[in-house]
C-alpha cells in the first residue's frame, strides 16, 4: 500500500498513512484469526501498484511482479478474497486504462497478459481447487446462504462506534449484535474517513479519485447483502455466487478509503486544499456523528433489550459511562482539532507526528481490544494430551479413525479435527469449507467438523462404514427444571411412521451404570398428529430392571405429549387432542406463518424404587411420529436425577471406554476395518444409497449389512457370489497417496476401502490396471476375481499435472517476456550511446 500511494501522490507521509489505514483497519484486525484472508489481502496492493506502473510506462519488472502477485494472491489459500481482489484489480485496469499514458489498447494488452499469466502461474493449485469445489458442499448456495453474514444496516453505526454492540470473544460475554462481529467489522477510523472525504473533494474530477470513491461505495453496497437489490443480481454471477459472507467486500471498501485518505493528506500538504474545505469536512462529519447519536437515543430501548437478551445487564449509553460511545467521541474531537491544527502547517514535523499518532490511536481503538488479545490459542494447544497417546497407537495398528463429535469446538482432549493431524491421529472429520459433499452428507458434518446426533442412531451405518473406532463426545451441558436434571441439547430422536422421517418403531436406551429411580421423565412432541384423538395411546414406555422385570407405561396424546404446533393458528382448528404440559417454547413457522412450537414434559411413577437397566419407547400410534427430546430417571428419595445421552441407544454398538469431567469416550464395536471384502452388491442411485445406509434397509426390505453387500451406482458385469467365511483383506502399507492391500477369497468379491472416492485415485490388481468405482455412496470399491491378490491404490491426479504444465508454461512465458524486454532495453541503450 505504501508503494502504490507514494506512486500516485509522491508523498512519503501520505503513503505511510495509507499503509497504516489499510494494515490496522477493522477488516484486517478482525480477521487475524483467518490467516488465509490476511495473506491474500496482503497481495492486493502490489497487484494495483503493478497495474499503475504499467499504466504509465512499459516495464518488464513490474509486469513480472504483477503476474507473481496475482499468482501468490491465489496461492495464499483464500479463494473468496482472491476473487474479490481480482474483481477490484480488473475494474481498476478497465477504468484507469482508458486514460493510460502508454495508450489504451497497449495497457489493456499488458493487463490481460498480466492477469492471464498470473492465473496461469497459480494453475498448479487453481485447477485442483476447481475440481474440489465441484465435489464439495460449495457446489451451489441457496440465496439465503449466499447472503449469510451480510453487514446489516443497523451495523453501519459501527463505522463510528465500532463497539456499540459490545466486544466479541471477550472472556466476559459482552457482545449483543448480529453474528458474527469478525465478518461485520469494517471500522476504518474516523480520521481516515475525514481524510478520504477531503481526498475526493480536492480532486473530484480526477479519474483516480472517482474510481476509488465508486469502488468503495459499490463494495459497501455489496457488503450489505440482501439489504439492497444488488445482492440478487450478484447472486447470478458465476464464481462469485459460490461465496457467502458478503460483508467480506469490506476489504475493497477499506482499500478505497485508505487510498482516498492518502490522497487527502497529500492534497493538504501540497496546498491544494484550503482550510475552509477542512472545516466543512469536520462540520459534516460532526453532523453524521450527531445523527448516529440521535439514532442510538431513538433505538435505546431496542439496544437495551438486545443486551439483556445476551446477558449484558444494566447497559448504559451515556458517553461517560460507556466507553463504546465515549471513546469514539473523544477520538473524533481530538482528531478534528489536530487535523485543523496540522492544516495550518502541514510540513511541520511535530504536527505531522501528532497527526500520525492520532491516526494510530484512532485505528487502535478497535484493533487493540479485538479477539486476538483474548482468544489467541496458547502454544500448549498444539501439544498432544498424554491421555490420547494410547488411542493413537491402537488406531495405527488397525488404520481406523476417530470422530470428535464437537469438531473444532471441543476441548483438546477430544482430539479436534485438523489439530489431530499434527499428532498423527486419523480423523473422520475436518474443519474445511470445501468438505466433500458426499462424505459430509454421509456423516452429517458441519463446517466446524462437528456432527449432528444422527451418528448415534442404531440403524445408521455411516459411522461404521468410515471405520470410526472411537467417538469423543461432550459430557453434555445440563439444565435443571422443577428439580429434574435434563440434557441441555435435545436428542431429536424420531419414532413412528410419519412426517417423512422413515419408519423407526422403537428406541432402546441401555444405561452404562444402573440407577435407582422412582419416576421416568420424558420431554417430547408429536408431529403430523393433528388427527389423533385426545387420550389415545401413541407410544409405550418400558422400563427394564436389572433383575429382568419390565414395567410398562402408556404415553397418551393430550396428557403426556401433543402436536408441536398445537398453538399455531392454522393448525389449532384441526386438532383432535389437547395440549399437554409445556416444557419449553421456541419460535417456528407453519406453512410460512410464524408461530410458537412446544416441547411437552411428563413423568411416570414406577411401582417402587427400581434399579433401572434400560428403557425403551415403542410407537403404537398410526401415521404420525413422536420425537423424543429428553429422557431422565428421577429418584425422589435422594432428590437426584440421571439424564440420558444419545450414546445409550445401542449397547451392542458402543462401549464406554473413558469418562472425564469434560468428555466421554466410546468405542464403536461395529466399526468396519479400513478394508474388507463384500460378496454381494446392489445397484442403486446415490440418494437411495444414502437412505439405505442411514436406515439399514435395502429396497426389498432386507437388512443392509455393509460387510456382506456393497452399494454401487454403476452396473457391474458380474453376479453376486456366495460368501467365503475365510475371506480376508489386510492393509500392508498406507500413506497419504498410496495404499497396498493383500486379499484372499475363494470366490470373486468387491474390495471396499473406507476412504473417500475422489478423482485421481487409481487401482491395480497384481500390477494390472483395474476399474475403480464409487461404492456405499462415498467410498472406494474394486471388483476382484477369486484367489489371492495384491491391490494397490495410488493417487495421481490429472488436475494437478494439467495445472503443473500450465504453470510451467506460464513461468516460461514470463521468463521469455522479461528476457526479451531486457535485451530490447539494452539494445536501445547501446543505440543511444552510439548515436551520442
Amino acid at each position: 500500500m505504501y508503494g502504490y500511494v507514494y506512486t500516485v501522490t509522491r508523498s512519503r507521509q501520505s503513503a505511510l498513512a495509507s499503509g497504516v489505514m489499510y494494515g490496522m483497519s477493522g477488516f484486517m484486525m478482525a480477521h487475524l484469526g483467518h490467516i488465509g484472508i490476511i495473506h491474500c489481502a496482503a497481495w492486493l496492493p502490489l497487484i494495483i501498484w503493478s497495474l499503475e506502473m504499467l499504466r504509465r510506462k512499459w516495464n518488464p519488472f513490474w509486469f513480472v511482479v504483477g503476474s507473481i502477485a496475482v499468482a501468490f494472491c491465489f496461492l495464499a489459500g483464500q479463494s473468496q478474497i482472491f476473487f474479490y481482489s481480482l474483481l477490484l484489480s480488473v475494474s481498476y485496469a478497465i477504468a484507469l486504462g482508458w486514460s493510460a499514458p502508454v495508450g489504451r489498447r497497449t495497457f489493456y494488452l499488458y493487463a490481460l497478459l498480466l492477469f492471464g499469466l498470473g492465473i496461469g502461474l497459480a494453475a498448479i493449485q487453481l485447477i485442483p481447487t476447481a475440481e474440489l469445489i465441484n465435489l464439495s458442499v460449495r457446489t451451489e448456495f441457496r440465496f439465503e446462504e449466499f447472503v449469510s453474514f451480510s453487514l446489516t444496516p443497523k451495523h453501519l453505526v459501527t463505522f463510528v462506534f465500532p463497539y456499540l454492540f459490545g466486544l466479541s470473544n471477550h472472556p466476559v460475554k459482552l457482545y449483543f449484535g448480529d453474528w458474527n462481529l469478525t465478518e461485520l467489522a469494517g471500522y476504518v477510523g474516523l480520521l481516515p474517513l475525514m481524510l478520504a472525504a477531503i481526498g475526493f473533494a480536492s480532486s473530484r474530477r480526477n479519474p483516480l479519485s472517482i474510481f476509488w470513491l465508486v469502488a468503495g461505495l459499490v463494495a459497501l453496497l455489496l457488503a450489505l447483502g440482501d439489504a439492497t437489490p444488488l445482492a440478487r443480481m450478484i447472486y447470478y454471477v458465476p464464481l462469485i455466487n459460490r461465496f457467502r459472507a458478503p460483508a467480506r467486500h469490506l476489504l475493497e471498501m477499506t482499500f478505497a478509503v485508505s487510498v482516498l485518505g492518502g490522497l487527502g493528506l497529500s492534497a493538504i500538504r501540497q496546498g491544494k486544499v484550503g482550510i475552509s474545505l477542512v472545516w466543512r469536512t469536520i462540520f459534516i462529519s460532526a453532523l453524521a456523528i450527531i445523527a448516529c447519536l440521535v439514532a442510538i437515543v431513538i433505538f435505546r430501548d431496542q439496544l437495551v433489550a438486545l443486551a439483556e437478551h445476551a446477558g449484558v445487564a444494566r447497559l448504559s449509553l451515556l458517553p461517560w459511562a460507556n466507553g463504546a460511545v465515549g471513546i469514539p467521541l473523544l477520538i473524533f474531537l481530538f482528531g478534528a482539532f489536530v487535523l485543523a491544527w496540522w492544516c495550518g502547517k502541514p510540513n511541520s514535523f511535530l504536527r505531522t507526528l501528532l497527526l500520525m499518532l492520532v491516526l494510530f490511536f484512532d485505528l487502535a481503538s478497535f484493533g487493540w481490544f479485538y479477539e486476538w488479545r483474548y482468544a489467541s490459542p496458547d502454544v500448549s494447544e498444539l501439544s498432544q494430551p498424554a491421555s490420547t497417546i494410547d488411542y493413537r497407537d491402537a488406531l495405527s495398528s488397525t488404520h481406523q479413525r476417530i470422530l470428535p463429535v464437537l469438531g473444532i469446538h471441543g476441548p483438546r482432549e477430544t482430539m479436534p479435527p485438523n489439530t489431530s493431524r499434527l499428532w498423527g491421529i486419523p480423523s473422520a472429520t475436518g474443519s474445511n469449507v470445501l468438505r466433500l459433499e458426499r462424505v459430509s452428507r454421509l456423516l452429517s458434518i458441519a463446517e466446524g467438523g462437528d456432527v449432528d446426533a444422527s451418528w448415534s442412531e442404531p440403524n445408521n451405518q455411516s459411522i461404521h462404514l468410515m471405520a470410526i473406532r472411537y467417538v469423543f463426545t461432550p459430557r453434555g451441558d445440563f439444565i435443571t427444571q422443577d428439580g429434574v436434571s435434563w440434557l441441555k441439547k435435545d436428542l431429536d430422536l424420531w419414532i413412528g411412521s410419519g412426517c417423512d422421517h422413515g419408519s423407526t418403531p422403537s428406541l432402546t436406551f441401555d444405561i452404562p451404570k444402573p440407577f435407582i429411580a422412582t419416576r421416568v421423565g420424558l420431554v417430547s412432541m408429536l408431529a403430523c398428529s393433528t388427527g389423533i384423538p385426545d387420550g389415545t395411546e401413541v407410544a409405550r414406555l418400558s422400563v427394564t430392571e436389572v433383575n429382568g422385570r419390565v414395567q410398562t407405561r402408556s404415553i397418551v396424546a393430550g396428557r403426556d405429549s401433543s402436536e408441536w404446533s398445537v398453538d399455531c393458528g392454522n393448525v389449532r382448528p384441526m386438532m383432535r387432542h389437547g395440549r399437554a404440559t409445556v416444557f419449553d417454547t421456541y419460535p417456528a413457522k407453519m406453512y410460512d406463518v410464524p408461530c410458537e412450537g412446544h416441547h411437552f414434559a411428563t413423568a411416570h411413577a414406577l411401582d417402587e424404587a427400581t434399579v433401572v437397566k434400560s428403557i425403551s419407547v415403542q410407537w403404537t400410534g398410526g401415521t404420525a411420529a413422536l420425537v423424543v427430546q429428553k429422557l431422565s430417571l428421577i429418584n425422589d428419595s435422594t432428590h437426584t436425577s440421571y439424564a440420558f445421552n444419545p450414546e445409550y441407544l445401542d449397547s451392542s454398538s458402543w462401549r464406554l471406554v473413558d469418562e472425564t469431567d469434560k468428555i466421554r469416550l466410546y468405542e464403536n464395536l461395529r466399526a468396519m476395518p479400513r478394508v474388507w471384502l463384500a460378496h454381494d452388491f446392489a445397484v442403486v442411485k446415490p440418494e437411495e444409497a444414502l437412505q439405505i445406509i442411514k436406515s439399514s434397509k435395502l429396497p426389498d426390505e432386507r437388512d443392509f449389512d455393509p460387510a456382506r453387500t456393497a452399494l454401487v451406482e454403476e452396473p457391474l458385469s458380474v453376479a453376486s457370489q456366495e460368501i467365503d467365511p475365510n475371506a480376508s483383506a489386510e492393509v500392508v502399507s498406507l500413506s497419504d497417496t498410496t495404499m497396498e492391500v493383500r486379499t484372499s477369497s475363494i470366490s470373486p468379491s468387491i474390495l471396499l476401502t473406507s476412504d473417500p472416492y475422489y478423482p485421481g485415485w487409481g487401482v491395480s490388481i497384481d500390477g494390472q490396471r483395474a476399474h475403480l468405482f464409487r461404492a456405499d455412496y462415498a467410498i472406494r470399491g474394486v471388483w476382484l476375481p477369486a484367489g489371492q491378490h495384491v491391490v494397490r491404490f495410488e493417487f495421481s491426479p490429472r488436475s494437478f499435472y494439467y495445472g503443473a504444465v500450465i504453470s510451467a508454461l506460464s513461468l516460461l512465458a514470463l521468463v521469455v517476456i522479461f528476457s526479451k524486454a531486457l535485451i530490447l532495453i539494452a539494445r536501445r541503450k547501446r543505440l543511444r550511446a552510439n548515436a551520442s
